[in-house]
């Protein structure tokens, strides 16, 4: 059961092009001018080299940006927060190219460097990268995964920061139970890749909310939606839920607006690129968008304060907020690591860690101890962001969203 539900919330969120990606709107109205670096702390302890292992750039996507801003982020730990408890850190970078083999060539390359610790941002091969490092031992620390693989593994050497399955399917349920909505709508594209697993999963979620789930399938490249939520809403449904990518999710919205549906909506904030809110016509307005990063604050505007000053001209946009987030929440994990760092003490240091502020994530806490999410237990979180879209489909309003209670089995 485990496994068919991993793969169902996996399969709805694959469709947004890369898992748990932060979409191209972030950091809209946020200047790296009016936030200053901080003050200067050198690591002066001995070098420690980490593993890093992007799916990089293939024929379909480019997620070079993501390794840019972690060498930005070792950069900004070295001279600005001591490195990793006093330990200068340097980056050694594999990419996958987004294939099995790729995947297992630098699993092999990072045990045989010896590294203490491999960290992925997003990958779709993230499960073939855990296979490959799991004999020897090594840690493996992901930004986001949803790979069945990897959330059935030990926790002891396997930590996932943020919680996808709270932010695709766990999330929209507990808005539906806050608004009083007794059944909602779920859409997903028909294929059986998709509209079947969630068929299994999102039942399960949403009775935890005390809400009925009812699964929705387009068929693929339906650009009306009108009829199918039309027959929703006649059914009962009174809110709307919907994983997907931008021309998915615009299509929808239209729909939506056409039926002058009033009711809560919810997307993940893969749904929303630059072009949505012209393409809907402000239909995002007050659409509820659940994610793991707050675009709004100070500390982002850090973010881009230290890629301008370290890699300037990289977008800062799309996947390289997780790739800067992934190096700074280790740094913040193990400020009080002692004696060598090895994939042992950093395992041991993960354990023990305290709930720790999740860089970027807006108050959301981490806490790597295999206790956050019975269902997935390499989760170290139960905390998303819950923000509404403005017209221009600019998410504001950032609030922590706990989401324990929906996230687990029985």
């Amino acid at each position: 059961m485990r496994r068919k539900l991993f793969v169902g919330v996996a399969c709805c969120v694959l469709l947004a092009g890369t898992a748990l990606a932060t979409a191209t709107t972030a950091g809209a109205g946020v200047k790296a001018a009016t936030s200053p670096l901080g003050t200067p702390k050198k690591a002066t302890g001995s070098l420690v080299t980490l593993g890093f292992v992007s799916d990089g750039k293939s024929d379909a996507i480019d997620n070079t940006p993501e390794i840019k801003a972690a060498q930005a982020a070792v950069s900004y730990a070295n001279n600005y927060l001591g490195g990793l408890a006093g330990h200068k850190l340097a980056l050694n970078v594999c990419e996958t190219h987004q294939t099995p083999s790729g995947a297992t060539d630098c699993a092999t390359n990072m045990v045989q460097a010896k590294v203490p610790i491999v960290i992925t941002p997003v990958s779709g091969q993230s499960g073939t990268i855990y296979q490959g490092l799991k004999p020897a031992g090594t840690p493996y620390m992901q930004y986001g995964s949803l790979d069945s693989g990897v959330l059935a593994g030990s926790p002891a050497t396997n930590f996932v920061l943020t919680n996808g399955i709270g932010t695709a399917l766990a999330g929209p349920a507990g808005v539906a139970a806050a608004a009083g909505v007794k059944k909602a709508g779920i859409l997903v594209i028909d294929v059986p890749a998709a509209s079947g697993p969630v068929k299994q999963a999102a039942p399960i979620f949403y009775k935890n909310a005390g809400v009925t789930a009812d699964v929705i399938a387009i068929p693929s490249g339906q650009a009306d939606m009108t009829p199918q939520i039309q027959a929703g809403i006649s059914a009962g449904d009174g809110a709307f839920a919907m994983v997907g990518n931008p021309a998915f999710c615009t299509s929808a919205i239209k729909a939506l607006t056409t039926v002058g549906f009033k009711g809560p909506i919810t997307v993940i904030q893969q749904c929303v690129d630059q072009t949505s809110a012209k393409a809907t016509n402000g239909g995002y307005k007050g659409t509820n968008v659940l994610t793991t990063l707050d675009s709004t604050n100070k500390e982002y505007a850090q973010y881009l304060a230290v890629m301008k000053k370290y890699a300037k001209g990289v977008d800062t946009g799309g996947v390289a907020p997780g790739g800067y987030a992934s190096i700074l929440a280790l740094v913040a994990a193990l400020p009080n690591l002692t004696g060598d760092v090895t994939a042992a003490t950093i395992s041991a240091g993960m354990a023990a860690m305290p709930p720790t502020p999740l860089p970027l994530g807006g108050g959301i806490t981490f806490q790597c101890n295999g206790k956050q999410v019975t269902l997935a237990p390499p989760i170290c979180s139960t905390q998303v962001l819950k923000a509404k879209y403005t017209a221009k489909a600019i998410p504001v309003g950032f609030k922590v969203f706990d989401t324990s209670s929906l996230t687990k089995l029985g």
